[in-house]
């Protein structure tokens, strides 16, 4: 911080910023140079935010002067425009207030009046004839007005000057003509104003780069293994500033933490002492916060969460019993309410449905608390004001335990940030009428959504901002990141509910292309000058294939390989810290007979995937929760679509079993009859079919028949009855098998009988796919990805000569899998190896695989592809593991049919 301006601060003179960031930069900045100076006590500096330093002395004046005007709060001013916007039909008043508000602001400070021309700008004079209207009705002002109001207080004498010393202006680049007007009357007044001289700051020579990467994730590491470089080199003004902040905070964060304290990730470890990001998220996003407003939305009548928030807010360490006092015992129970509330398949969940859940999970601890707040809900009016809704909601907040017991310091603050915003919705009741809970939860809602929030914090020496929160700022060294060509200079911005020309014509910063660049260029220049060292780095943003850097920079030398991490991202735990991998207790019996283990063929498919993949699923019984989506999942329509067929072939086989398919015509009634006699079947066991609790209401029930009628239809009539003469002799029947000491119960989804061209019967065993994604690929290699249909080919006698997935997908129906011979079934050929000698080497592979098994190796040794839809991900370690794959969690499995083991 420049040292002139301490010394002023020193003497007695009031330093007014541009931001409350700079304000308590400023502030910390002056306690340093006193510590300096030796000194342990010291008067309080006067550094206050231009828009507080003005609301202060305005609520000083209040008692003294008649009829002086009210001066309103953000959340009456946002109401205050709702109801402005809210007589306009063609206008979503929620979504334009803050918008006009800005509006409102941004033409008093540059003396921009509102005028007609545009739809937009039409709309915004109606809206600010009746706001002037209103407020004048009230006898309220906006913060907007409060600087001309002053200003007229002072050129009338009414008030004089309220600071003994000079007045100091810090920050503002430039001032705008509202705030160049009070300056001068209080000068006119016998004020001071006091401008400091722009310090000579020179640059020293080869002190600036630019750096290029490869992905925004890679800019972000190279820049926070800088910073480290620059505090190991003993400086502390480190500049990280990045454009589009509010985007990339989240990423930052997270390279920040790991590359300047990793310990802060730890459970207890704290906030991060060594950098500090200027721009906090929503205080909507604050956990805490999010978990009360979560709790306010499932309370309103007949309210539902999506499941995800319910599970949510049953694991919520902000109701009481959550937190890691309570127990293992109670957040297992926890646990298991989740689990409970997942397995009902809901798709908005009530807080009904949560009690129930908790109930079911002995959970008694979270069932109290959520019986009392429903008893609370319960004696809620209809509809009652902001301020007796925000006293219901600080009470039944408080029955759930809410905040919870074991706040850290920045939660303490984000709590104590909310109980002020409670204060300021309760004064909205002077604005709107009565509400009811869902709209007054509501409305807190998108008022803790537009507050920031960052913790107050000590003075951190990184500090990451964006370039609007630089001026008044000085640093040793600076870092900007994501200077590229489309992104700075920043795209001129005109405000759409003002006229153009008049924006043009006042002077806006950045309203011009022309403008913007200058901004820029200022603001580059400040960046660069007198600091020891300077990167501007790019990268294409996401979905970007290449950028090209600002011409702002693009003439600086590059920075070459000093750019790249001095350590690899993300090091594994696993070279950090010895991770014993010892194997798992052996599977089988003292008695010598076959492991019973529940599971089928995943026992198999999974210990050749993924070792530990095998033994979490079938020895530790871990699975991951449901996740329920509307309508039915790929594997509830593949179960559907097998009760549609299965219901078919017996009415068309002869006294010996054989199959023959009617003509196109009679398929499609058949397959009509079928999927209308399934859907019905299943719609009414959802014991046994949760995931189709859909199929209970009509509308969807009737369009679900619809589409599997057409589908079986013409599975019917493209597939089954090309084959010629077949029997179904095994569909949907359990049966038992052992290979390799596991005893395994398993369950084809079909198995037909076949003739070959010389008349003699055959066997074919078929897994119904509803996807193209499977095919006799699975089943290659020492580790095949898919042991289903060879591990059947075990337990049938005589043994199949095909097996096959039947892929059942409009318009690309058929087989796909492998036979003995041609002519089999469609589609399926035979392996260059003798069948025979195919089938033993997939029983030498099913050994080996139960073998493993049976004798606990369960190394986390996923085969390429293996992680892409695992559900172990939150408890397997393949994440501390050196050359660990990445996981795609976009990837969706279609199955029909099967097991499903």
């Amino acid at each position: 911080m420049d040292r002139e301006l301490l010394e002023a601060l020193a003497d007695g003179a009031a330093a007014v910023t541009a931001g409350a960031h700079l304000a308590r930069s400023l502030r910390q900045a002056y306690d340093a140079r006193q510590q300096e100076l030796g000194r342990q006590l010291w008067p309080e500096p006067r550094i206050a935010p231009w828009e507080e330093w003005l609301a202060e002395q305005w609520m000083a004046l209040l008692p003294g002067l008649e009829n002086l005007a009210y001066l309103a709060t953000e959340a009456q001013i946002l109401a205050l425009w709702r109801r402005q916007i809210g007589g306009d039909a063609d206008w979503d008043a929620a979504a334009l207030a803050r918008q006009a508000s800005d509006a409102w602001d941004l033409s008093r400070a540059w003396r921009v009046a509102p005028a007609g021309g545009t739809a937009e700008c039409d709309a915004f004079v109606r809206w600010a004839a009746a706001m002037e209207q209103e407020l004048r009705r009230r006898n309220w002002i906006t913060a907007a007005q409060l600087p001309d109001r002053l200003r007229d207080l002072l050129t009338a004498g009414a008030v004089a000057p309220w600071e003994p010393g000079a007045v100091i202006p810090v920050g503002f680049a430039p001032l705008t003509p509202q705030q160049a007007e009070f300056f001068a009357a209080w000068q006119a007044a016998g004020g001071r104003v006091r401008g400091l001289p722009e310090p000579a700051k020179p640059t020293p020579r080869g002190a600036a780069r630019q750096a290029a990467f490869g992905s925004e994730r890679a800019e972000n590491e190279a820049a926070a293994a800088w910073a480290r470089r620059q505090l190991e080199r003993g400086r502390r003004r480190i500049g990280i500033i990045v454009l589009d902040l509010a985007r990339r905070r989240a990423a930052l964060e997270r390279a920040f933490t790991l590359a300047l304290e990793p310990a802060a990730w730890l459970p207890g470890g704290g906030a991060p002492a060594t950098f500090h990001i200027t721009l906090g998220p929503p205080l909507a996003e604050q956990p805490a916060i999010a978990a009360g407003l979560r709790i306010l939305r499932l309370l309103a009548p007949g309210a539902a969460l999506p499941v995800a928030e319910a599970e949510a807010a049953l694991r919520s360490p902000y109701l009481a019993g959550g937190a890691a006092a309570a127990g293992d015992a109670a957040r297992s129970a926890r646990g298991r309410a989740v689990a409970a509330l997942t397995a009902t398949r809901q798709i908005g969940v009530t807080l009904g449905g949560m009690l129930r859940a908790a109930s079911a999970a002995n959970a008694d601890a979270l069932a109290q608390r959520l019986r009392q707040m429903r008893a609370a809900a319960a004696a809620w009016p209809v509809r009652q004001s902001a301020a007796a809704w925000a006293e219901s909601f600080s009470a039944v907040l408080a029955a759930g335990g809410w905040p919870g017991e074991e706040l850290g310091s920045a939660e303490h603050q984000a709590v104590g940030r909310w109980n002020d915003l409670l204060d300021e919705f309760s004064g909205v009741a002077a604005v709107v009428p009565p509400l009811t809970a869902h709209q007054a939860a509501e409305q807190l809602a998108a008022l803790a959504a537009a507050q920031a929030f960052q913790p107050q914090a000590p003075a951190a020496p990184v500090e990451i901002l964006s370039p609007e929160a630089t001026p008044g700022l000085s640093f040793e060294a600076v870092w900007m990141l994501g200077a590229h060509a489309a992104a700075w200079p920043p795209p001129a911005s005109l405000n759409p509910w003002l006229p153009a020309a008049a924006q043009r014509g006042a002077g806006l910063p950045r309203i011009t292309p022309d403008a913007a660049r200058e901004w820029a260029e200022a603001a580059t220049k400040r960046l660069r000058a007198g600091v020891q060292e300077a990167v501007f780095s790019f990268a294409p943003p996401d979905g970007a294939v290449a950028v090209l850097p600002s011409s702002l920079v693009r003439d600086l030398p590059a920075l070459g390989e000093a750019a790249a991490p001095a350590w690899p991202a993300g090091v594994p735990a696993a070279t950090q810290e010895p991770i014993p991998d010892e194997p798992a207790p052996v599977a089988t019996p003292e008695n010598g007979e076959p492991a019973a283990i529940a599971g089928g063929a995943a026992v198999f498919t999974d210990q050749s995937l993924c070792p530990f993949r095998a033994f979490a699923h079938h020895r530790l019984h871990a699975s991951g929760l449901d996740s329920p989506a509307p309508g039915l999942d790929a594997t509830a329509r593949g179960q559907l679509l097998h009760e549609a067929l299965y219901r078919i072939f017996p009415a068309l086989a002869d006294a010996e079993g054989w199959v023959t398919v009617p003509d196109a015509a009679e398929c499609r009634r058949l397959a009509a009859a079928a999927a209308a006699q399934a859907v019905q079947d299943v719609a009414k066991d959802m014991a046994k079919y949760p995931a189709m609790a859909a199929l209970r209401t009509p509308a969807f029930a009737a369009l679900e028949t619809e589409r599997l009628a057409t589908t079986v239809a013409e599975w019917l009539v493209e597939v089954e009855a090309a084959r010629g003469r077949f029997a179904v002799s095994l569909a949907e029947q359990q049966r038992v098998g052992e290979i390799g000491g596991l005893a395994i119960r398993w369950r084809a989804d079909r198995v037909d009988r076949l003739r070959d061209e010389g008349g003699e019967e055959t066997i074919a065993i078929l897994d119904f796919k509803s996807s193209r994604q499977h095919g006799r690929g699975d089943w290659a290699g020492e580790r095949p990805r898919n042991l289903q249909l060879p591990l059947y080919a075990q337990f049938v006698a005589p043994p199949p000569a095909a097996l096959a997935f039947a892929v059942v997908q409009p318009g690309k129906m058929g087989f796909a899998g492998a036979a003995a011979a041609d002519g089999l079934l469609p589609g399926c050929k035979p392996y260059d190896t003798p069948w025979a000698e195919q089938l033993a080497a997939w029983r030498q592979v099913l050994e080996g695989l139960a073998a493993e098994f049976l004798a606990g190796r369960a190394p986390v040794a996923p085969q390429p592809g293996a992680c892409d839809l695992c559900d172990l991900q939150p408890l397997c370690r393949i994440g501390e593991l050196a050359g660990a794959p990445e996981v795609d969690e976009g990837g969706e499995e279609s199955e029909a049919g099967g097991d499903g083991q």
